[in-house]
């Protein structure tokens, strides 16, 4: 009796850790326009050249075994700080599209759920992109990649941008400049 007790208490203690992960600490946005304030600007361009497996190929290629695992090092926790502030924009929009979702815009409420379930999923892979970067910087020789990822922030500011024009369309243009 006691070891099932026990182990009800483990695996709710590990859903209440793992549902934490997943919405991340992102801050509560009451307005569109706060996005600014929250989020932090992510370069795609760079951060694809980072995970871009012809680049790395080229690196294998004309660098010496020594020079490259230093470089694939570098480049690993470059593309980490990068999945980092991605997840941590997917936990501020996770929250905009949570408040979104009472609207009584059946539109805006539709979207805004299309918000929280790309983020939830976007957060997740930022998980499992992490442990593979951590694997990469562990073992330079190992493949960097992540283009999945990359589709995954992109369709998430998509989303965005859509709610955006539906509540405040003056301020969409913006919303590609802040993420």
């Amino acid at each position: 009796m006691t070891y099932s007790l026990l182990l009800a208490l483990s695996v709710l203690v590990l859903m209440i850790v793992g549902l934490r992960a997943i919405r991340g600490t992102g801050h509560r946005v009451r307005d569109i326009s706060e996005l600014e304030t929250w989020t932090m600007p992510v370069d795609l361009p760079a951060f694809r050249n980072l995970i871009s497996p012809d680049e790395e190929e080229y690196l294998r290629t004309h660098l010496s075994k020594t020079d490259f695992r230093a470089v694939q090092r570098k480049r690993a926790l470059a593309a980490a700080a990068y999945v980092r502030c991605i997840a941590h924009n997917a936990a501020v929009l996770l929250r905009l599209g949570e408040m979104g979702r009472s609207s009584a815009d059946p539109e805006v409420a539709r979207t805004a759920q299309e918000l929280v379930n790309s983020a939830i999923r976007l957060r997740l892979q930022a998980w499992i992109a992490l442990g593979r970067l951590s694997i990469t910087v562990m073992f330079p020789g190992a493949r960097l990649t992540s283009g999945s990822f990359v589709r995954g922030y992109e369709e998430l500011t998509g989303i965005v941008t859509t709610l955006t024009k539906l509540q405040r369309p003056a301020y969409a243009p913006r919303i590609a400049a802040i993420m």
